[in-house]
């Protein structure tokens, strides 16, 4: 696994787009209550957005294929939406958790 940036520009690009923002920095969360934890929590959000980031903090030995089932769920439940994503190394995570910062922006009402 290797580190995918996030950059300004992409930053710049999730922050463009008018209306209320909401967003998580999360605690280390187990992979297998991603779903439950994040989706549950967001779902409503995430169907209305104009554009998501999301980083996930993960230990290098992580198999991307958890990494993958969420954007999934993520790409089902969003709209016409434009989601950026990357990763950020960090050993202090299990290879059985993650941390995430997600960034929602350009809804209506929060």
């Amino acid at each position: 696994m290797i580190n995918l940036n996030i950059d300004y520009a992409d930053y710049k690009c999730v922050n463009s787009h008018n209306g209320y923002a909401v967003g998580i920095n999360s605690d280390k969360i187990k992979f297998d209550k991603l779903e439950k934890e994040i989706i549950d929590k967001f779902k409503q959000h995430i169907k209305v957005a104009k554009a998501i980031s999301i980083v996930f903090h993960i230990n290098q030995n992580q198999n991307i294929e958890p990494i993958a089932e969420f954007m999934n769920i993520v790409n089902t439940i969003s709209s016409n939406c434009n989601i950026i994503f990357g990763t950020s190394l960090n050993n202090d995570i299990d290879c059985n958790e993650v941390k995430l910062d997600l960034l929602i922006t350009g809804l209506e009402t929060v």
